[in-house]
């Protein structure tokens, strides 16, 4: 008898699970730390390029409109050509990606690169969460989960630190080829260490239909509420692409329920508890990506820090975020989505609203250490939380449902953000005193998510 409980196969099947484990975490410790990590790589990526920051603002909001649109139709194809295959699929054109924008030597070339990253990511995210979910028992598939998302939002704080570490120092292209043996080591540990799985109770064939309207929707929305802060918000293009895009997105569940195999299972939005726990992650995701870039600005352009100095303050959002993750799986197996994401989405809440009046040195990374913690175990909750309340063979297709929303909810949100600091400047705020206005509305949209979920909300295991 062991005190583990653990059985000879269990333990004859770990160095297997482990390695899932470990390329799981590195592929999506990658992507985000690609996406975080550039941002304050941008000024420099223009001038070496002989182009503007706001043309190069394309380097990730290209990224964001391939990604964000492509995460459902990325999660099916797990579905129906084999989990394993995609994602080393997507880990090859994302570091193929890599390399090419590692030696682009135009604007516009590295924009192009960039999205055809973005599309590679939409692959790695959605098939990660469904590869633990496919491979590990289910009492061990939350604790999986969770340290799988803790190594995301470590890489998610630590982009800024590691961004302005090579930028400052070997140039921006080493943000690139830091990737580059990451990803090798992830596609071969996946190669060797995971089975194939696949919704063995569809057909082969891909809803094409669906995936352009879905597709073709969220680009087209995103790109609208991109270009707005720019272009204006009455600007012909931009409401043209917006009409357009949401006609689209209003079309597909009619296109839908009328496929015999959908892209999207309308079934999904009918699960409540799959809707509860996926509405409380976008809250916490848009507060986290939010937080992070308005935490960027503040500590450069307000505090007046280099970005190497802005990157050691991310180190505590980092080491909470990472934390926070492995924290999720733990609370997830002893307590229901409900419980879990309320304490998360309350604890950002106020950590975020005690962030907004913090001015102090000391405090400011405490209190920001407070709002990893709450940020990390929201997000990685959510991808805990929805597979654990939808069947086990459609687990492809619930993460990139749950992750479009997710990430591009939040992409959107932060493209507002923007915006309101403009507003907010022309109104005669400081650029701290706008930053700190933002927040606060961070806080309050957490804990009325917090106050709803624990009033309203239904248990859910």
């Amino acid at each position: 008898m062991t005190g583990s409980g653990s059985t000879p196969h269990m333990r004859a099947d770990a160095p297997r699970l482990r390695g899932v484990l470990i390329a799981a975490s590195l592929a999506m410790f990658c992507v985000q730390l690609d996406f975080f990590a550039l941002a304050l790589a941008v000024p420099r990526m223009a001038h070496d390029l002989r182009s503007t920051p706001t043309d190069l603002q394309w380097v990730l909001s290209g990224y964001m409109l391939a990604l964000g649109s492509l995460l459902v139709l990325g999660g099916r194809l797990g579905d129906i050509l084999g989990r394993r295959l995609v994602l080393v699929t997507g880990l090859g054109i994302f570091g193929l990606a890599a390399v090419l924008c590692a030696v682009a030597s135009s604007a516009g070339m590295l924009i192009a690169f960039r999205i055809l990253q973005g599309a590679g990511a939409a692959l790695i995210f959605p098939m990660t969460v469904a590869v633990l979910t496919s491979t590990f028992p289910p009492e061990r598939r939350g604790q999986a989960i969770g340290r799988t998302y803790g190594l995301a939002a470590v890489g998610t704080a630590a982009g800024p630190f590691v961004g302005g570490l090579l930028t400052a120092g070997p140039g921006w292209r080493w943000i690139f080829w830091t990737l580059v043996p990451f990803v090798i080591v992830a596609a071969v540990v996946v190669l060797l260490s995971t089975p194939e799985s696949r919704d063995e109770t569809v057909s082969r064939e891909v809803d094409v239909t669906g995936a352009v309207l879905l597709s073709g929707g969220l680009a087209l929305v995103t790109y609208a509420v991109d270009r707005a802060p720019t272009a204006g918000w009455t600007s012909a293009l931009v409401l043209m692409a917006a009409v357009v895009g949401l006609g689209f997105v209003a079309a597909l569940p009619l296109v839908e329920s009328r496929v015999r195999q959908p892209l999207m299972d309308v079934e999904l939005f009918r699960n409540a508890a799959f809707v509860l726990v996926t509405a409380a992650g976008t809250m916490a995701n848009i507060a986290y990506a939010g937080t992070v870039f308005l935490a960027t600005l503040y500590l450069q352009n307000v505090r007046g820090l280099s970005p190497f100095t802005a990157g050691l303050v991310f180190l505590a959002l980092s080491a909470a975020s990472g934390f926070a993750g492995p924290l999720a799986g733990w609370l997830g197996e002893r307590r229901s989505a409900r419980v879990v994401m309320t304490i998360a989405n309350a604890a950002g809440g106020i950590a975020v609203l005690v962030l907004s009046f913090t001015h102090a040195w000391f405090a400011y990374v405490v209190v920001f250490f407070c709002c990893g913690l709450g940020f990390g175990l929201g997000w990685s909750f959510a991808s805990i939380g929805t597979q654990r309340v939808v069947r086990r063979e459609r687990a492809g297709q619930a993460a990139g449902v749950s992750q479009t929303a997710i990430i591009v909810i939040a992409g959107l949100a932060l493209a507002v953000a923007a915006t309101a600091l403009e507003l907010l400047h022309e109104a005669g705020h400081s650029p701290g005193g706008a930053i700190e206005i933002v927040l606060r509305v961070y806080a309050a949209g957490l804990l009325a998510s917090a106050v709803l979920l624990g009033a309203f909300g239904r248990p859910a295991r």
